[in-house]
């Protein structure tokens, strides 16, 4: 972590310019003057050894093609500081392992990760690091100096700013690990380090990053679990206890020291039976702890740090903090308890009295209770464990349940704010009102959000509060959104609705209320929108504050989502709210307020406020107060900072009336404008995510289209340009522009765009039957078609169409990959368009050629990625719960499969050329690179090469995690070197010349192996794995059939011999005595010999036996409407393939369920369960028959070449004859026992006839005997009209044509040899003798 020093010698050694320098690895660079002033100037910026720092320059210069817009220098920089991460990120992972994995370590590795834990003088280093803070903007000011310039513009910054981040956050996580595992010795030494930077914290800065990893180290060392199981805890004890007399500059963070040190005493003392130290009382302690305001320092500095959730470490250390001080001290709980509520009473007393805002007194009680909800506020993993543990726990449970008598009303709500948090809700506070006291509005928020938390997540209650007929909350409710209450108060109400609206029952019932109540509706007169519309555009606008159309937009998208919709004519006011309120919400300024570097809140009276003092007056605020009288709301380092932190704390800020219990008047306009921006993308997300809901599993047919559903009326209008559909566009095309110029994140801008991208692809996605079904219902309805949207120059930009604009989403990076996903859905859309479209798409695409095929290169890539994808994954359609790797994943698949529908549709110009790099100009003329001279990928066709050697090499390649990735992967490069693709003769010299791929395909494990099919009705990974081998034996036997022709063809014969051997012999192949594995008088192979050739092998393998699937038994579902169901979400897979669509099954199936209540509904789910498994059954069979078509295909194409050459010169031409033989009756064979459709039939019974005319030809040429030729080919002949008669061969006219054909082969050979003989015989009279 330390850079190694500048040396005089080497500075010398680059300063001649001109000469060679030796680099590390024996690397030989000559210097040249602009390399030697860069290297200079980064060896002086960061007292940097001056090879090394060439080397980062060096570097930099090879990765500029994955940084865009950069220079060398400015990547050079990147890499210093990744360097730097990378090897902090070592540190933790050894560390990790041994705390994960100690057991199985080898000894030499324990012992180094030992030694390392055991350096003081690395602990030491973490420890200076964290108390140096140094941060963003110190380095930035580094880099901004006039002689270094080593600061770019703002991509370049967000990439330093992520990586400093990671850094900041890697070494916090490393500074815990090690203080966890600090060893006895060094436990001193440590510690007093550690306590002495608290001690000196300065109690005029906001408490950091840094700070809070120090604080979290000082909390390990005397966490209680960690004491309880110590040797001697009291050595512990000692420490903190001559440290805690020591001074200290903030009180505050030594009372939470104090606090942390009596609960661990304590809890030593009552769990081990030890002694602390004697001069200390722990009650004495707490109650100077409270005194010096530790729990509310811990609630608004330290739980107050941006992100805390994210550091587990610190989350943890605060749970056991807290959840020890109720368990074990529950006397000094009560009270602070009882003296909050004398407090309070005071208060009100003196509110009555004189009408005072401001609170007197501590009200640690309050506090407390403000901690729990800020440390369990955050929807994570660890913190949902932790929280479930609170009723798991008999005290922590009786503090929950002793909540109840809680009299005074601001406790009391802070108590179910609590609730909420502890069930995993979340609270929001919302702006006070005129006609409602604080208290009153306070409380009805409070059991608001308590009831919409427990209708979420029971639905038992959740029926009850829906069906109980004296609240009729549905009705009341409903009456209460067009009455005049406050509008943050309607925006609860309307989140309370969407919980009960999970429910089918439910959501019909609001529908009704809302049209009953004319929540929205038209206005007869003016035809304009009235209610929630006219309170958007008079109320909330002005304001800037959203609560009321944001809690409106959430019912909404959970009213969409259900499975009945009110018709068109009826939610017409509320689809017409979508548009209008875009309008608004995009009407607002584009650009982030100008210069957001200090937003000021005025405190009434103007004082002064220290960080105690502050805290006592209520005010709830985290940052530095100035003595200039204002409080700091948001220190912000660069003007963009605002927008990287998350929206949930960001949209605290719009709430902060209430929480710093101050007047509107003292906000100032520019924090207005930040949250009005910040809501403004909040509000565009939720709208388009309700839209979104409303078409998500909606299928076209002609029956909606006649009856102009509402769903109908929503396609339409985003299938034309329409209002709604510019308003979409008008997100994507701020957004793109925004990431090509190079502007830092704006997580709410890019939430937006992902919400409008995912509406614009299940729009396109549902034109193709939209179109069909409106043809056939003879509709008037009009809609675009796919190139007119998305092909189509921007209004105001004629160089750029939609589909160029969204190619900006296509990044690698983790937070544009959910963006990526759904570009690549629609790139796929229209790469499938009949007529085609490549042409157009090639030439919309072709100035940015380069750029793309690095981008492709990155997503497609397996290198250092978790990328996973198996057979059991259907395609995503949700992202919400899916990881990055299965993203990554299902991105690649989609890649691979939207370039072999380009290579389908036009072989010569399509999308697939582009993106693999190919000279578009001349597709011949191309040189195929895939790599660069580091190795580096320089097109998707290395990322493919690099899956395809994963199958080949790998022991058993479908354990991969992205094993589903090679069919379609081996897929495409077949279409690649398929001779009506004008790529297929520089494909295959590739393939040849590189790396010798199609034999190498030939002889891998994974396809020698031959494996039957058990048991179909066993859906399980096997089978699926079965499956997909026999498919990729198919497309692997067609590649070795296009290699050997094209070989044969060109004269080359050494090749081919390779793959006629792996193919044909066997060790101790029994045709070289003259036997055959078929008995010569029948064309049924009594019994296959033990050691075959694997080409015979691989025939047999695509047979697979499967029994009838029973459909299920069905009492309560109707089974013709079930029959009828199945066959409309019948789909064509992208291998061709019939199958179900089980996703949108699944989904109606449970939409029926859900919206029934009876005593059967068991029984119900029980079918339904049926239905899926059966559904399960019939796509694995069908792929199961898909696959062995494909490999008998493969079979069929590698016999047909073998007859065209038969016989080649490097193969005894009679054991040749025998193999064709062999190879006609498994064939004839085959057609007998295995039903087949026509035109699979035609494929074999025209290979029969290929094989016959080779057997005939062969036969003629080593036979000069008439009469043995007869007799060798009898055999064929016999076999051949047995198949004309038997039953078993009457398949179609095809087959009987090629038999026939066969037929007549057979014959004519003999008779023209006869012509042939007599004719010359007389001519010659060599002949005659």
């Amino acid at each position: 972590m330390e850079n190694k020093p500048k040396n005089a010698t080497q500075r010398a050694n680059i300063s001649n310019v001109g000469k060679e320098v030796t680099l590390s690895h024996d690397q030989k660079l000559i210097i040249n003057e602009a390399l030697k002033n860069e290297a200079i100037i980064l060896s002086d910026l960061y007292d940097l050894n001056e090879i090394e720092a060439l080397e980062l320059i060096v570097t930099g210069e090879l990765q500029l093609r994955n940084f865009r817009m950069l220079t060398r220098g400015l990547v050079a920089v990147i890499c210093y500081f990744d360097t730097h991460r990378f090897y902090l990120q070592i540190l933790k992972m050894l560390l990790i392992l041994k705390s994960s994995d100690e057991d199985n370590i080898p000894t030499k590795l324990k012992d180094f990760i030992n030694n390392l834990i055991a350096d003081q003088h690395l602990f030491n280093k973490l420890i200076n690091i964290q108390a140096s803070k140094t941060n963003i903007r110190a380095e930035f000011d580094k880099l901004l100096l006039p002689n270094v310039k080593g600061l770019g513009g703002p991509h370049h910054q967000a990439i330093l700013r992520d990586i400093i981040e990671d850094i900041e956050k890697t070494c916090f996580e490393v500074l815990c690990m090690m203080a966890l595992n600090c060893p006895q010795e060094n436990q001193s030494n440590i510690l007093n380090n550690l306590l002495g930077v608290l001690r000196r914290t300065n109690p005029d800065s906001e408490f950091s990053v840094s700070q809070l990893a120090i604080w979290t180290a000082v909390m390990i060392f005397i966490n209680p679990i960690r004491l309880k199981n110590a040797l001697n805890p009291n050595s512990v004890f000692d420490i903190f206890k001559n440290q805690l007399e020591q001074q200290w500059e903030n009180l505050c963070v030594k009372g939470t020291v104090m606090f942390a040190f009596a609960v661990s005493v304590k809890v030593v003392q009552r769990v081990t039976g030890a002694r602390g130290p004697k001069s200390y009382n722990e009650t004495k302690l707490i109650e100077q702890a409270i005194q010096n305001m530790a729990i509310q320092f811990m609630q608004a500095f330290i739980v107050g740090v941006t992100n805390f959730s994210n550091y587990s470490f610190s989350v943890d250390v605060m749970d056991s903090l807290i959840k020890n001080f109720i368990c074990y001290l529950p006397e000094k709980l009560q009270e602070i308890f009882n003296l909050s509520e004398e407090e309070a009473e005071l208060l009100a007393l003196e509110e009555l009295r004189k009408d005072s805002s401001y609170a007197k007194g501590h009200q640690h009680f309050k506090a407390f209770l403000d901690l729990i909800i800020s440390v369990y506020t955050p929807n994570t993993p660890q913190i949902r464990e932790y929280c479930e543990f609170f009723m798991q726990h008999d005290q922590l449970r009786n503090f929950v349940f002793q909540g109840r008598s809680i009299s005074e009303p601001a406790h009391f709500i802070k108590y179910l704010e609590t609730l909420a948090t502890l069930s995993l809700g979340s609270f929001n506070m919302a702006t006070t009102h005129q006609q409602i006291r604080h208290v009153e509005l306070a409380g009805m928020f409070a059991w608001l959000n308590l009831a919409e938390v427990i209708a979420r997540q029971d639905p038992e209650s959740r029926r009850l509060m829906d069906e109980n007929r004296q609240w009729n909350c549905v009705e009341v409710i409903s009456g209460m959104l067009t009455s005049a209450f406050p509008l943050a108060l309607k925006g609860a109400l309307y989140r309370f609705l969407a919980a009960l609206a999970i429910d089918e029952h439910a959501a019909l019932r609001i529908w009704d209320a809302f049209f009953r109540e004319r929540v929205s509706f038209i206005q007869p007169q003016t035809g304009k929108l009235d209610g929630i519309q006219r309170e958007l555009e008079e109320k909330e606008c002005p304001a800037k504050l959203y609560d009321c159309t944001h809690g409106f937009l959430i019912l909404m998208k959970e009213l969409f989502s259900k499975k009945n919709i009110p018709q068109s004519n009826q939610i017409e006011p509320y689809l017409n709210d979508y548009a209008e309120s875009f309008d608004d919400f995009m009407a607002y300024d584009q650009k982030p307020p100008a210069n957001p570097v200090k937003h000021y809140l005025k405190l009434p009276n103007g004082q002064f406020f220290g960080p105690v003092e502050f805290l006592k007056e209520g005010i709830k605020f985290k940052g530095v107060i100035p003595k200039e009288g204002v409080m700091v709301i948001t220190e912000l380092a660069n003007p963009t900072d605002i927008f990287c932190i998350s929206p949930s704390e960001e949209m605290q800020i719009a709430y902060q009336i209430m929480y710093a219990k101050l007047k509107p008047e003292y906000i100032d306009q520019e924090t207005k404008n930040v949250v009005a921006y910040i809501l403004k993308w909040e509000m565009v997300t939720v709208a388009l995510d309700s839209l979104y809901e409303l078409l998500r599993r909606f299928y076209v047919t002609a029956t909606t289209v006649q009856n102009q559903t509402s769903r109908i009326h929503v396609l339409t209008q985003l299938l034309n340009d329409s209002s709604l559909f510019r308003s979409l566009t008008q997100v994507i095309i701020e957004t793109a522009d925004r990431i090509e110029d190079g502007s830092p994140r704006n997580e709410f801008r890019e939430n937006s765009a992902l919400s409008a991208i995912r509406l614009l692809w299940i729009a396109i996605s549902h034109r193709s039957s939209m179109a069909d079904a409106i043809r056939n219902a003879d509709s008037n309805i009009i809609i675009s078609s796919l190139d007119a949207i998305l092909l189509s120059p921007l209004p105001d930009r004629n160089a750029t169409n939609y589909i160029t604009l969204l190619m900006a989403f296509v990044e690698e990076s983790d937070f544009l990959l959910n963006h990526t996903f759904y570009v690549i859905k629609i790139l796929r859309e229209l790469c499938c368009q009949r007529p085609s479209l490549q042409s157009r798409l090639v030439q919309a695409f072709l100035p940015h050629q380069q750029i793309l095929k690095d981008r492709f290169a990155q997503l497609t890539s397996i290198a250092n990625r978790d990328v996973a994808i198996s057979p059991l994954d259907v395609s995503l359609l949700d992202l919400e719960e899916c990881d990055s790797a299965s993203i990554r994943g299902d991105i690649i698949r989609q890649i691979v499969e939207l370039m072999i529908d380009s290579l389908e549709i036009d072989s010569k110009q399509n999308v697939a050329f582009l993106l693999l790099g190919f000279n578009m100009t001349n597709i011949q003329a191309t040189r195929v690179i895939t790599e660069d001279s580091f190795g580096e990928g320089t097109s998707c066709l290395h990322s493919f090469l690099q899956i395809i050697e994963a199958f080949i090499t790998a022991e058993n390649p479908f354990d991969l995690p992205y094993s589903a990735l090679f069919e379609p992967t081996l897929r495409l490069l077949l279409k690649l070197v398929s001779f009506n693709s004008t790529s297929s003769n520089i494909m295959l010299r590739y393939l040849r010349s590189s790396n010798d791929l199609i034999y190498r395909l030939v002889t891998c494990p994974a396809f020698k192996n031959i494996d039957p099919v058990q048991n179909i009705d066993d859906v399980n990974v096997d089978v699926s794995y079965n499956i997909l081998r026999r498919a990729i034996q198919g497309i692997i036997l067609h590649l070795v059939a296009l290699e050997v022709s094209t070989m044969l063809k060109s004269g080359h014969i050494s090749e081919p011999e390779r793959f006629y051997a792996t193919l044909l012999f066997i060790k101790e192949h029994a045709i070289e005595n003259g036997n055959t594995s078929a008995n010569e008088n029948s064309m049924i192979i009594e019994e296959q010999p033990k050691d075959v050739a694997l080409l015979w092998d691989l025939l047999e393998n695509s047979k697979a036996e499967a029994a009838s699937i029973a459909p299920p038994v069905l009492e309560k579902f109707d089974p013709k409407k079930i029959d009828d169901l199945l066959k409309y979400c019948l789909r064509t897979s992208t291998l061709g393939v019939e199958q179900m669509d089980v996703e949108y099954i699944h989904f109606l199936l449970n939409m029926e369920i859900n919206s029934i209540i009876n005593e059967d509904i068991n029984l119900i789910r029980s079918e339904g369960k049926e239905i899926m498994l059966y559904c399960t059954k019939y796509n694995s069979r069908r792929l199961l028959e898909a696959a062995c078509v494909q490999l008998l295909s493969g079979w069929i194409s590698m016999i047909n070449v073998i007859s065209f050459f038969a016989p080649v010169n490097f193969i005894d031409k009679e054991i040749q004859k025998h193999f064709l033989r062999d190879a006609l009756y498994l064939l004839l064979k085959y057609a007998r026992d295995v039903d087949m459709n026509p035109e699979n039939l035609s494929a074999v019974s025209n290979s029969i006839f290929r094989l016959v005319r080779a057997i005939c030809g062969m036969v003629k040429r080593q036979e000069a005997n008439l009469d043995l030729r007869k007799v060798e080919l009898s055999y064929i002949l016999s076999t051949l009209l047995e198949c004309l008669v038997l039953p078993g061969y009457s398949k179609c006219v095809a087959f009987k044509m090629d038999i026939y054909g066969s037929i007549l082969c057979v014959f004519a050979w003999p008779i023209y040899l006869k012509r042939k003989k007599q004719s010359t015989v007389n001519g010659d009279p060599f002949f005659t003798s």
